[in-house]
């Protein structure tokens, strides 16, 4: 499927493009069993060039990337990120629901058949969730193991195989629609049934329509399902308050969507999805009037801001698409920050390398400043340096 996708070529560029080897020269450079994979794929033509290159550029990605929990910045992220994401963006009434179904499991291992051991039941029961197991069991150990700490999203697949296990709470659920199962083992039911010729007594026709069923009654088994009807009720409540903006969406343990940006950030809360919504709050404020006062705005997203009609003095933000120039001078005003960037996940991520650089700016500055007061050595400076430098 790979090649075909590929047209069955394996080269990334036409024979005569130049710099190509500069552009392919990343697949060889990745550390590690991944990098020897890769580049022994790449030797022996065993998948084509440009899938190698772009599978070459994830490892790179994902080695190392900024990213933010609970006040706290890393590069190569926490083993903890993971489950900690999952435990404040999924409803807590889901968590419920996913626990009762694994008390039903239990439940259900305990109602032995003839000949059968509660440990036979269970190995039978987790045979026959392997699939569901395996998926939940591989994909979290590499979640565990990621760098890439950027966003709950990373989690989604596992949630299909969590719910449909989660479904197991149903079982409680069984009295209350007269599903019960029968106080007696299936497999003791069958038997007698062969036993008798299928032949129905007198007792057994005067029961419930259900044959065998039990009457609910007040004991655990319904304080079990009234718990579960309350968890999805309380789950449905969840997900109608928070419409349309589910994104945001953290549960209880967090605070809830307006403590969010202490807790996570990036696709996990912000993914500069609020431009609409801004410019609505700008209007409805009276900002975006004439002598209304300065707004400025860093943006976490790859929207234009004008394209909604916001007035904002642009200040550095994920996609920094101001020309080369001074930067503008910051006054009084309204500050309008993406969570994000207030998390200081983009650019402005400070990491300790940084600290030459920014020592030699603030050198730059000094140059610059003490240039400014003499028109002689500061034309002296351009010559040496050309104003675009400055830029």
């Amino acid at each position: 499927l790979l090649w075909a996708s590929f047209g069955f070529r394996y080269s990334a560029f036409a024979a005569a493009t130049t710099g190509k080897d500069a552009f392919l020269g990343q697949i060889a450079e990745q550390p590690g069993a991944t990098g020897w994979l890769l580049s022994t794929a790449q030797r022996l033509h065993l998948l084509p060039e440009a899938y190698l290159y772009g599978s070459a550029l994830t490892v790179q990605f994902a080695s190392q990337r900024a990213a933010f929990l609970n006040g706290e910045f890393s590069t190569t992220g926490w083993w903890w990120y993971f489950p900690y994401a999952f435990a404040v963006k999924t409803t807590i009434p889901a968590m419920i629901v996913g626990l009762l179904g694994l008390a039903a499991l239990v439940r259900r291992w305990r109602t032995l058949e003839p000949g059968q051991t509660t440990t036979e039941r269970a190995k039978a029961g987790l045979y026959a969730g392997t699939p569901l197991l395996a998926l939940i069991g591989v994909y979290g150990i590499f979640a565990l193991t990621s760098n890439l700490n950027i966003g709950h999203r990373h989690l989604l697949p596992i949630y299909p195989a969590l719910i449909i296990l989660a479904g197991g709470a149903g079982f409680w659920l069984q009295p209350l629609f007269g599903r019960a199962q029968s106080a007696e083992p299936q497999g003791a039911q069958r038997r007698r049934k062969q036993h008798s010729g299928g032949a129905r007594s007198p007792q057994s026709a005067a029961r419930s329509p259900v044959s065998g069923s039990r009457t609910p009654g007040r004991g655990p088994r319904s304080v079990m399902a009234t718990a579960t009807l309350a968890a999805l009720a309380w789950h449905v409540a969840e997900s109608i308050t928070i419409r349309p903006d589910y994104l945001a969406y953290f549960n209880q343990l967090a605070g809830g969507p307006s403590e969010a940006y202490k807790h996570l950030a990036d696709s996990s809360l912000d993914w500069g999805q609020d431009l609409p919504a801004l410019k609505q709050w700008l209007e409805r404020e009276g900002l975006q009037q004439p002598g209304a006062g300065n707004v400025y705005l860093s943006y976490f997203g790859t929207a234009r801001p004008d394209y909604y009609g916001i007035k904002a003095i642009p200040l550095a933000g994920f996609i920094d698409r101001r020309p080369p120039q001074p930067p503008d001078p910051l006054g009084a005003g309204v500050y309008c920050i993406s969570a994000t960037v207030l998390d200081v996940i983009g650019p402005s991520f400070y990491k300790a390398d940084d600290e030459s650089n920014y020592q030699a700016a603030l050198k730059n500055l000094v140059a610059f400043a003490r240039a400014s007061e003499n028109e002689q050595t500061w034309s002296a400076l351009l010559r040496q340096t050309g104003e675009q430098y400055w830029h």
